[in-house]
Protein backbone atom coordinates (compact mmCIF):
# COMPACT_ATOMS: atom_id res chain seq x y z
CA UNK A 1 0.00 0.00 0.00
CA UNK A 2 1.14 3.97 -0.50
CA UNK A 3 0.53 5.16 3.28
CA UNK A 4 0.81 8.75 4.20
CA UNK A 5 1.38 9.31 7.79
CA UNK A 6 0.89 13.13 8.94
CA UNK A 7 2.29 13.88 12.07
CA UNK A 8 6.17 12.86 13.19
CA UNK A 9 5.72 12.27 16.86
CA UNK A 10 6.73 9.15 19.00
CA UNK A 11 3.78 7.42 17.40
CA UNK A 12 4.45 8.70 13.77
CA UNK A 13 7.66 7.88 13.89
CA UNK A 14 7.39 4.29 15.50
CA UNK A 15 4.17 3.77 13.29
CA UNK A 16 6.36 4.11 9.78
CA UNK A 17 9.20 2.23 11.01
CA UNK A 18 7.50 -0.78 11.07
CA UNK A 19 5.38 -0.28 8.19
CA UNK A 20 8.06 0.74 5.81
CA UNK A 21 8.96 -2.76 5.82
CA UNK A 22 6.21 -3.90 3.73
CA UNK A 23 4.98 -0.85 2.43
CA UNK A 24 5.53 2.56 0.71
CA UNK A 25 5.71 5.27 3.75
CA UNK A 26 5.54 8.87 3.57
CA UNK A 27 5.75 10.71 6.82
CA UNK A 28 4.51 14.29 6.47
CA UNK A 29 5.94 16.67 8.86
CA UNK A 30 5.05 20.04 10.82
CA UNK A 31 8.59 21.46 10.37
CA UNK A 32 10.95 21.19 7.31
CA UNK A 33 13.93 20.86 9.83
CA UNK A 34 12.60 17.42 10.61
CA UNK A 35 11.46 16.52 6.97
CA UNK A 36 15.03 16.87 6.19
CA UNK A 37 16.73 14.79 8.62
CA UNK A 38 14.53 12.09 8.15
CA UNK A 39 15.11 11.82 4.56
CA UNK A 40 18.80 12.28 5.28
CA UNK A 41 18.73 10.03 7.76
CA UNK A 42 15.85 7.72 8.33
CA UNK A 43 14.31 6.56 11.06
CA UNK A 44 16.64 4.93 13.84
CA UNK A 45 14.28 2.53 15.77
CA UNK A 46 15.47 1.75 19.02
CA UNK A 47 13.61 -1.97 20.24
CA UNK A 48 12.75 -2.79 23.96
CA UNK A 49 15.82 -5.19 23.54
CA UNK A 50 18.29 -2.60 23.07
CA UNK A 51 18.97 -3.16 19.34
CA UNK A 52 18.43 -0.33 17.31
CA UNK A 53 17.02 -0.63 13.42
CA UNK A 54 17.52 1.80 11.10
CA UNK A 55 15.13 2.51 8.25
CA UNK A 56 15.28 4.45 5.40
CA UNK A 57 12.03 6.34 5.18
CA UNK A 58 10.49 9.31 2.33
CA UNK A 59 9.37 12.60 4.51
CA UNK A 60 8.35 15.78 3.34
CA UNK A 61 6.74 18.81 5.43
CA UNK A 62 3.26 19.19 5.36
CA UNK A 63 2.95 22.51 3.53
CA UNK A 64 -0.53 21.99 1.46
CA UNK A 65 0.93 20.12 -1.12
CA UNK A 66 -0.87 17.06 -2.51
CA UNK A 67 -0.98 13.16 -0.64
CA UNK A 68 -1.51 10.42 -2.97
CA UNK A 69 -2.04 7.53 -0.69
CA UNK A 70 -4.29 4.54 -0.23
CA UNK A 71 -4.31 5.18 3.83
CA UNK A 72 -3.60 8.46 5.51
CA UNK A 73 -2.55 7.82 8.76
CA UNK A 74 -3.13 10.86 11.16
CA UNK A 75 -0.95 10.81 14.21
CA UNK A 76 -0.94 14.09 15.44
CA UNK A 77 -2.40 14.72 19.04
CA UNK A 78 -5.76 15.50 19.66
CA UNK A 79 -5.00 19.52 20.38
CA UNK A 80 -3.38 19.86 16.77
CA UNK A 81 -6.15 18.03 14.98
CA UNK A 82 -7.97 20.86 13.74
CA UNK A 83 -5.87 22.43 11.28
CA UNK A 84 -5.04 18.29 9.92
CA UNK A 85 -8.35 18.70 9.47
CA UNK A 86 -8.57 21.93 7.82
CA UNK A 87 -5.61 20.97 5.28
CA UNK A 88 -7.17 17.79 4.59
CA UNK A 89 -10.81 19.43 3.20
CA UNK A 90 -8.89 22.01 1.35
CA UNK A 91 -6.67 19.69 -0.21
CA UNK A 92 -9.63 17.53 -0.40
CA UNK A 93 -8.27 14.39 0.19
CA UNK A 94 -10.26 11.37 -0.54
CA UNK A 95 -7.85 8.32 0.41
CA UNK A 96 -8.62 6.34 3.39
CA UNK A 97 -8.20 7.72 6.80
CA UNK A 98 -6.98 6.51 10.30
CA UNK A 99 -7.05 8.50 12.98
CA UNK A 100 -4.72 7.51 16.02
CA UNK A 101 -5.15 9.84 18.81
CA UNK A 102 -6.06 9.34 22.65
CA UNK A 103 -9.05 10.01 24.22
CA UNK A 104 -12.16 10.72 22.85
CA UNK A 105 -12.00 14.11 21.91
CA UNK A 106 -10.99 13.93 18.39
CA UNK A 107 -14.52 11.97 17.66
CA UNK A 108 -16.57 14.86 17.47
CA UNK A 109 -14.19 16.64 15.51
CA UNK A 110 -14.16 14.26 12.40
CA UNK A 111 -18.05 13.95 12.37
CA UNK A 112 -18.12 16.29 9.39
CA UNK A 113 -15.05 15.31 7.03
CA UNK A 114 -16.30 14.08 3.45
CA UNK A 115 -14.16 11.09 2.89
CA UNK A 116 -16.60 7.96 2.54
CA UNK A 117 -13.74 5.83 4.20
CA UNK A 118 -12.98 6.63 8.08
CA UNK A 119 -11.46 4.50 10.52
CA UNK A 120 -10.37 5.24 14.21
CA UNK A 121 -7.45 3.34 16.05
CA UNK A 122 -5.97 2.58 19.23
CA UNK A 123 -2.70 2.67 20.20
CA UNK A 124 -1.43 -0.02 22.88
CA UNK A 125 2.39 0.07 22.08
CA UNK A 126 4.82 2.09 23.97
CA UNK A 127 6.77 4.74 22.04
CA UNK A 128 8.82 7.51 23.12
CA UNK A 129 10.52 10.10 20.67
CA UNK A 130 14.16 10.57 21.31
CA UNK A 131 14.78 13.16 18.62
CA UNK A 132 13.67 14.18 15.20
CA UNK A 133 14.32 10.72 13.83
CA UNK A 134 15.41 8.55 17.20
CA UNK A 135 12.05 6.80 18.17
CA UNK A 136 12.55 4.48 21.47
CA UNK A 137 9.79 1.68 22.34
CA UNK A 138 8.77 1.34 25.76
CA UNK A 139 6.60 -2.03 25.53
CA UNK A 140 5.04 -3.72 22.69
CA UNK A 141 1.37 -3.82 22.18
CA UNK A 142 -0.92 -3.69 18.80
CA UNK A 143 -2.91 -1.33 17.14
CA UNK A 144 -6.68 -1.94 17.05
CA UNK A 145 -8.70 -0.11 14.31
CA UNK A 146 -12.21 -0.20 13.52
CA UNK A 147 -14.54 1.46 11.34
CA UNK A 148 -16.06 4.93 12.40
CA UNK A 149 -17.78 5.20 9.03
CA UNK A 150 -17.58 2.67 6.19
CA UNK A 151 -16.19 -1.06 6.06
CA UNK A 152 -12.71 -0.87 5.87
CA UNK A 153 -11.27 -1.77 8.73
CA UNK A 154 -11.09 -5.43 7.57
CA UNK A 155 -8.86 -4.76 4.38
CA UNK A 156 -6.64 -2.06 6.19
CA UNK A 157 -5.87 -4.67 9.36
CA UNK A 158 -5.45 -7.63 6.63
CA UNK A 159 -2.97 -5.47 4.69
CA UNK A 160 -1.10 -4.27 7.34
CA UNK A 161 -0.95 -6.84 10.54
CA UNK A 162 2.28 -8.51 10.42
CA UNK A 163 3.74 -10.64 13.30
CA UNK A 164 6.31 -7.70 14.43
CA UNK A 165 3.52 -4.96 14.38
CA UNK A 166 0.38 -6.57 14.90
CA UNK A 167 -2.80 -4.79 14.12
CA UNK A 168 -6.52 -5.92 14.75
CA UNK A 169 -9.64 -5.09 13.13
CA UNK A 170 -12.68 -4.23 15.71
CA UNK A 171 -16.44 -4.01 15.19
CA UNK A 172 -17.15 -1.27 17.43
CA UNK A 173 -15.22 2.09 17.59
CA UNK A 174 -17.19 3.17 20.84
CA UNK A 175 -16.07 0.19 22.59
CA UNK A 176 -12.80 0.27 21.55
CA UNK A 177 -12.32 3.95 22.40
CA UNK A 178 -13.59 3.88 26.36
CA UNK A 179 -11.67 0.64 26.29
CA UNK A 180 -8.77 2.48 26.22
CA UNK A 181 -9.97 5.34 27.82
CA UNK A 182 -10.94 4.12 31.44
CA UNK A 183 -6.74 3.15 31.21
CA UNK A 184 -5.57 6.80 29.94
CA UNK A 185 -7.93 8.53 32.59
CA UNK A 186 -6.58 6.94 35.20
CA UNK A 187 -3.03 6.35 34.31
CA UNK A 188 -2.61 9.88 33.19
CA UNK A 189 -3.21 12.66 35.42
CA UNK A 190 -2.22 10.73 38.54
CA UNK A 191 1.74 9.74 36.97
CA UNK A 192 1.18 14.04 35.46
CA UNK A 193 0.45 15.79 38.51
CA UNK A 194 2.57 13.20 41.41
CA UNK A 195 5.34 12.79 38.90
CA UNK A 196 5.48 8.81 39.21
CA UNK A 197 6.25 6.36 36.84
CA UNK A 198 2.70 3.57 35.59
CA UNK A 199 4.31 1.08 38.20
CA UNK A 200 3.84 3.19 41.20
CA UNK A 201 -0.21 3.44 41.07
CA UNK A 202 -0.35 0.10 42.06
CA UNK A 203 2.80 -0.04 44.13
CA UNK A 204 1.99 2.60 46.87
CA UNK A 205 -1.11 1.53 48.62
CA UNK A 206 -1.99 5.47 49.15
CA UNK A 207 -1.63 6.10 45.16
CA UNK A 208 -3.78 2.87 44.63
CA UNK A 209 -6.47 4.96 46.82
CA UNK A 210 -6.71 7.68 44.79
CA UNK A 211 -6.37 5.46 41.34
CA UNK A 212 -9.68 3.32 43.03
CA UNK A 213 -11.52 7.12 43.16
CA UNK A 214 -10.81 8.18 40.00
CA UNK A 215 -11.87 5.00 38.70
CA UNK A 216 -14.95 4.69 40.25
CA UNK A 217 -15.86 7.88 38.56
CA UNK A 218 -15.09 7.42 35.08
CA UNK A 219 -16.87 3.48 35.51
CA UNK A 220 -19.95 5.71 36.42
CA UNK A 221 -20.09 8.22 33.83
CA UNK A 222 -19.25 5.44 31.31
CA UNK A 223 -21.88 3.07 32.40
CA UNK A 224 -19.25 -0.11 32.65
CA UNK A 225 -20.72 -1.58 35.81
CA UNK A 226 -20.57 -4.85 34.14
CA UNK A 227 -17.31 -4.78 33.01
CA UNK A 228 -16.47 -3.19 36.35
CA UNK A 229 -13.73 -6.16 37.76
CA UNK A 230 -12.21 -6.67 34.59
CA UNK A 231 -11.18 -3.26 34.15
CA UNK A 232 -10.28 -2.76 37.17
CA UNK A 233 -7.42 -6.25 36.66
CA UNK A 234 -6.75 -4.75 33.01
CA UNK A 235 -5.31 -1.83 34.68
CA UNK A 236 -3.80 -3.53 37.27
CA UNK A 237 -2.12 -5.46 34.28
CA UNK A 238 -1.17 -2.70 32.25
CA UNK A 239 0.29 -0.50 35.51
CA UNK A 240 2.47 -3.86 35.95
CA UNK A 241 3.81 -4.42 32.47
CA UNK A 242 4.36 -0.32 31.79
CA UNK A 243 6.14 -0.44 35.46
CA UNK A 244 8.97 1.49 34.32
CA UNK A 245 7.32 3.81 31.97
CA UNK A 246 6.55 7.61 32.08
CA UNK A 247 3.22 8.25 30.32
CA UNK A 248 2.47 10.78 27.70
CA UNK A 249 0.88 13.22 29.62
CA UNK A 250 4.19 13.23 32.36
CA UNK A 251 6.13 13.49 29.55
CA UNK A 252 4.14 16.67 28.48
CA UNK A 253 4.25 18.12 32.13
CA UNK A 254 8.18 17.51 32.18
CA UNK A 255 9.01 19.38 28.89
CA UNK A 256 6.45 22.28 29.75
CA UNK A 257 4.05 21.08 26.87
CA UNK A 258 0.62 20.86 26.15
CA UNK A 259 -0.81 18.00 27.64
CA UNK A 260 -4.15 15.85 26.43
CA UNK A 261 -6.08 16.56 29.32
CA UNK A 262 -9.07 18.14 26.91
CA UNK A 263 -9.04 14.68 24.95
CA UNK A 264 -8.90 12.38 27.81
CA UNK A 265 -10.66 14.07 30.72
CA UNK A 266 -12.63 16.71 29.88
CA UNK A 267 -15.41 15.06 27.61
CA UNK A 268 -15.71 12.89 30.96
CA UNK A 269 -16.48 15.57 33.16
CA UNK A 270 -18.58 16.93 30.31
CA UNK A 271 -20.65 13.43 30.04
CA UNK A 272 -20.41 13.52 34.04
CA UNK A 273 -23.32 16.99 33.43
CA UNK A 274 -25.11 15.53 30.80
CA UNK A 275 -25.80 12.85 33.24
CA UNK A 276 -25.98 15.01 36.38
CA UNK A 277 -22.97 12.81 37.84
CA UNK A 278 -20.73 14.48 40.78
CA UNK A 279 -17.20 13.80 39.84
CA UNK A 280 -15.05 15.86 42.14
CA UNK A 281 -11.70 13.80 41.18
CA UNK A 282 -11.98 13.79 37.71
CA UNK A 283 -12.81 17.40 37.76
CA UNK A 284 -9.69 18.28 40.60
CA UNK A 285 -7.23 16.50 38.48
CA UNK A 286 -8.43 18.54 35.21
CA UNK A 287 -8.04 21.78 37.04
CA UNK A 288 -4.51 20.70 38.27
CA UNK A 289 -3.39 19.33 35.14
CA UNK A 290 -4.39 22.60 33.39
CA UNK A 291 -2.50 24.55 36.01
CA UNK A 292 0.51 22.51 35.60
CA UNK A 293 0.51 23.36 31.61
CA UNK A 294 0.21 27.33 32.61
CA UNK A 295 2.83 27.14 34.68
CA UNK A 296 4.82 25.35 32.11
CA UNK A 297 3.53 27.60 29.78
Amino acid sequence: MDIAIIGGGSIGLHTAAYLAENHHVKIFTKRKEQSERLCEYGIDLLHVDGKVCHVPISAEQLDGSEINADLVIVTVKEYHLDEILVYLEQTKIRSTLLFLQNGIGHVRKICNIANESVLLGVVEHGAYRLSDYEVAERGKGVIKIASFRGNKHIDVCNNLNSDDFPIEAHSDWETMLTDKLVINAVINPISATLRVKNGQIFQNKFINEIAKNIFNEINIVLEREAKRDNDWQRLKIICEKTADNRSSMLRDIEQNGRTEVEAIIAPLITKAIELGVETPYLKNYYYVIKALEAEGR
